[in-house]
């Protein structure tokens, strides 16, 4: 079983999804007042390859602020998906027009499942983290 990420996505239109011939960004640049116009959401593209059904699970940190846990279930073999990694904060630290270090830790647990159901769900499996840089640029309509 293998899990990575392959780079990141900016869904500036919310709508608009990558197709599987884009290169994901493994460094991103983005003004202000465009992330303000913008669906905020930040994309990221997963390659796995595994045996068994299992779920892709993923924690991103913002400047060492955690601000999202999330998973999604998985087919079984081989391939590429591209999902919603996290909605860019709206929070003063995190708009402040500089680079900011995103963390992506990315792990496999075993089986799918559903957060609707309070069970206890088997450990992940915690593979290689990622890091990333997003420059976020000052307004250019200051």
């Amino acid at each position: 079983m293998k899990a990575e990420i392959q780079g990141l996505f900016f869904n500036e239109t919310g709508v608009n999804t990558p197709s599987i011939s884009s290169t994901p960004s493994t460094e991103l640049t983005i003004e202000k007042d465009v992330l303000d116009r913008s669906s905020k959401f930040i994309l990221g593209r997963f390659t796995y390859q595994i045996d068994d059904p299992y779920q892709l699970v993923w924690q991103v940190t913002i400047d060492g602020k955690q601000v999202v846990q999330d998973a999604t279930n998985l087919p079984t073999g081989s391939g590429t998906i591209d999902t919603t990694l996290f909605k860019w904060p709206n929070s003063a630290w995190a708009n402040q027009p500089i680079k900011h270090t995103i963390n992506v830790n990315i792990g496999l647990r075993k089986g799918f499942w559903q957060s609707v159901y309070n069970l206890s769900l088997p450990a992940v499996t915690w593979m290689t983290p990622a890091m990333f840089p997003i420059t976020l640029l000052p307004s250019r309509n200051l």
